[in-house]
């Protein structure tokens, strides 16, 4: 048995098995956060471009983040690439893949007018599981190698998601995912480009598309994985063991979702720097900060001088500035670049990597210009597994992210999400 035979029969044992009530329970809270960042996206300069360019290519039944109908294909980049324009979207730490929000995309685009709100969850967890399980095979050799593994492997959950939402039979599944394990999109020279979430996008219209031509006949290598020359050639760390507990544990339970717009990694710099913000009365008081982290932020985020909203999200040093300069961060401190105040202190900020620290958290020391120190260690930063977001917090980011709605749209489409009124095709409206 190949290792895409044992997903796609994954897949079917599914068909006929109830979801756990917490995997059903973080499907749905996926969703929310999903839907929270596509609609604030929707109303970024980014977002537009996106949005007008989908619309050019003529009507469809699939519905956009803006309620626009497209095509279908289309759709699924689209509101694919949205949910990742702020990078606010949810993260699985251990692979620092975002694994729901190509799924979500392509999922949506697949469902049909009866589809209900049981079986859309369904296939979002699904799917979601297969891009963290096929993440967790290739990394960490992978992602070092330069792939952006969000959109690398995205088209395989995505596939499986929509595989599952057309139940399409065992072997018509096994090539739709084959077909998308032959289309790795993604490099992480993308970051701090529009082509990031581009890439995202790619990776959920590929694997809707995958499963559309298996389901006329199309058929792909059933080793895709494994094969010496399959997706296995991307990391030298590829590990087919990491699939043996499929079916019998939810690694989807350890995704998280961000209460920052930025690389979770910064999320524990990010937490000591607004913890900080309260104990210091002007910042032409400080003369340096060291801002002790796990190595991964240094490689990740690095990036020093931001000069506009996307470079900021990839510079914990502008990141730990902004924290420090007004305590808390939102979508909108990414429209532009730094303040003047926050710019200048972002010069005097120091990364030092460590790596006795987790990926969750950190250390920031301010000195001051009187020679007192000021210290925050964040042993695991909000939103982790440890300290992951309330319900209730969840529906605070919805709410901040749909700020620019009227609010008895933004109650609408709450309402869909919590209590599944309408159809998942009217998620939208």
């Amino acid at each position: 048995m190949t290792l895409l035979q044992r997903v796609a029969e994954f897949i079917d044992e599914q068909k006929a098995a109830a979801l756990p009530e917490e995997v059903a329970e973080q499907a749905r809270r996926a969703l929310a956060n999903w839907t929270a960042v596509a609609l604030h996206a929707a109303k970024t300069s980014e977002g537009q471009i996106f949005l007008e360019a989908a619309k050019a290519l003529g009507p469809g039944t699939a519905s956009l983040a803006d309620g626009t109908r497209v095509i279908a294909a289309e759709a699924a980049l689209v509101n694919g690439a949205l949910a990742h324009v702020d990078d606010f979207d949810d993260t699985h730490l251990a692979t620092v893949t975002h694994p729901s929000t190509p799924v979500v995309a392509a999922a949506l685009a697949a469902c049909g007018g009866d589809t209900d709100w049981k079986a859309f969850l369904k296939a979002i967890a699904i799917g979601t599981e297969i891009n963290i399980r096929i993440a967790e095979l290739l990394n960490p050799g992978h992602y070092d190698a330069g792939w952006h593994i969000t959109a690398s492997v995205g088209a395989i959950g995505s596939a499986a998601a929509v595989s599952y939402l057309w139940d399409l039979p065992v072997d018509q599944t096994v090539h739709a995912c084959a077909l998308a394990a032959m289309q790795p999109v993604g490099l992480r020279a993308a970051f701090g480009t529009m082509a990031k979430s581009y890439q995202v996008g790619c990776s959920a219209q590929n694997g809707w598309k995958s499963s559309y031509y298996a389901r006329f006949g199309t058929t792909g290598p059933k080793d895709a994985l494994e094969h010496r020359r399959g997706l296995r050639i991307t990391s030298p760390d590829f590990n087919p063991e990491r699939l043996n507990t499929l079916g019998r544990e939810w690694t989807f339970l350890h995704d998280t979702f961000k209460p920052y717009p930025s690389g979770i990694v910064t999320h524990p710099a990010i937490d000591a720097a607004r913890a900080l913000h309260g104990q210091i009365t002007r910042t032409a008081d400080i003369e340096r900060v060291v801002a002790e982290v796990n190595p991964w932020v240094v490689e990740l985020t690095g990036l020093r001088a931001p000069k506009d909203g996307l470079e900021i999200k990839f510079s914990a040093t502008g990141l730990v500035a902004l924290g420090l300069v007004q305590g808390n961060i939102g979508p909108e401190d990414f429209v532009a670049g730094l303040s003047e105040e926050a710019s200048r202190l972002e010069q005097s900020v120091t990364l030092s990597a460590s790596e006795g620290l987790e990926r969750d958290a950190a250390v920031v020391t301010v000195f001051l210009r009187s020679g007192k120190e000021l210290s925050e260690r964040i042993a695991h930063a909000r939103g982790s597994l440890e300290l992951p977001l309330t319900w209730a917090e969840l529906e605070e980011k919805f709410r901040v992210c749909t700020a620019s709605y009227s609010r008895s749209y933004a109650d609408s489409v709450w309402d869909r999400i919590a209590v599944g009124t309408d159809g998942p095709t009217n998620l939208f409206g």
